[in-house]
């Protein structure tokens, strides 16, 4: 898992500063050390729910963690004062559709999804989707907004993608149990 967090540092910035038009430049510094602290902060949550549970339904706990993200978010988003720049007028038709996608299907889906396989499978495997999610943003940036892929960002795929497949590799590697006792007639 630190092999795919060491890809996933190196991929977010830690080599090049942002140039995002318009943006503080002290904070696009920021910007990768934040969302490693995500990261961080989501395999500790996820560590802590499947030893946890603060019951059976898996619909409650998951409602629970969204109550308690919104809130989050809400006060961060008061703090930062984003509440005086928000008008609802200016958000089109599609935006509202692309906020409904994502609460749906980014959200209510396939949270569900990774919070019942949280229940499933051991944590260091499923928790391996934060490491695969940034290799699928940047191949599909190249794909389809032609964004240009540096070398580092090459090794950054690689390391990453070495990660999963280290967590992974007992799954893959295992023979089944007749395989290792000659003697046992069960398979034949």
């Amino acid at each position: 898992m630190l092999l795919g967090f060491a890809g996933v540092a190196i991929l977010v910035g830690f080599s090049h500063p942002y140039a995002v038009h318009g943006a503080n430049p002290s904070l696009s510094r920021i910007a990768p050390m934040v969302i490693i602290a995500g990261g961080i902060a989501w395999t500790l949550g996820s560590l802590y729910s499947k030893n946890h549970a603060m019951g059976d339904s898996l619909l409650t706990n998951a409602a629970l963690q969204f109550l308690a993200a919104g809130a989050f978010s809400g006060m961060a988003a008061l703090v930062a004062g984003e509440w005086r720049k928000f008008h609802f007028s200016a958000i089109g038709p599609a935006a509202w559709s692309a906020l409904g996608y994502l609460t749906i299907m980014g959200s209510l889906v396939t949270y569900l999804a990774y919070i019942w396989l949280l229940g499933k499978r051991p944590a260091a495997q499923v928790s391996t989707y934060v490491y695969v999610n940034p290799v699928i943003a940047v191949l599909l940036g190249a794909l389809a907004a032609h964004e240009h892929i540096t070398a580092l960002q090459l090794l950054a795929l690689t390391i990453i993608l070495g990660g999963v497949i280290m967590v992974n590799a007992n799954k893959y590697f295992r023979r089944p149990v007749e395989d290792l006792d000659p003697g046992n007639n069960l398979s034949r």
